[in-house]
């Protein structure tokens, strides 16, 4: 049976990055649904399920999508058909209400993990990926209000000072919880 690995954090502090190094470790993909426009690089079905509201609204009122939350004007929603723990293990990328949704539906098997960075690394980060300095700050300070007291949620925190070095350390929480679980009392 596999583990949810659900990734949370701030805008810019490397979640999405992290997913997709973790991708390469074998872990499934979470495709979610999102009503927002794709960046540049982004690719329909790989970083998101890009939809339209209309879409996102039937979804939700056919009792489609597990858990949902709504940043900055967009929708975000995870499909039920996306996750089967048979398969393996998962990572996807939420918010702290999507966190708390997927502990309600899956409870032990989820593994939230708070993202943390330096906040001058955070704000070079936002600059560079949104050219308006106006909508780049807003999204800063907004997210620090937002993120202000969601760290105390997570069991974990995990920082991304180094992207490799944070993806190692992630994988092997979840592989040492493993070790754990089927460890006996006899083993110990």
């Amino acid at each position: 049976m596999g583990k949810i690995v659900a990734l949370v954090g701030p805008s810019a502090c490397g979640k999405s990055s992290i997913e997709e190094l973790m991708w390469k470790l074998n872990y499934k993909r979470c495709t979610s649904y999102t009503t927002r426009k794709p960046r540049n690089n982004e690719i329909n079905g790989v970083e998101y399920n890009f939809i339209t509201k209309e879409r996102f609204f039937d979804l939700l009122k056919n009792d489609e999508i597990l858990e949902y939350t709504q940043y900055r004007g967009y929708f975000y929603g995870l499909p039920k058909s996306a996750i089967n723990l048979n398969d393996g293990n998962y990572v996807c990328v939420v918010d702290t209400l999507g966190y708390h949704g997927l502990k309600e539906h899956f409870g032990s098997d989820v593994i939230g993990i708070y993202i943390c960075v330096e906040d001058h690394v955070r704000l070079a980060r936002l600059l560079t990926r949104d050219k308006d300095v106006d909508k780049a700050l807003g999204r800063y300070f907004a997210d620090n209000i937002i993120f202000k007291e969601a760290e105390k949620d997570f069991t974990y925190r995990v920082h991304n000072n180094d992207l490799q070095q944070a993806v190692t350390t992630i994988h092997n929480l979840i592989v040492a919880q493993e070790i754990i679980k089927n460890k006996t009392q006899d083993d110990w």
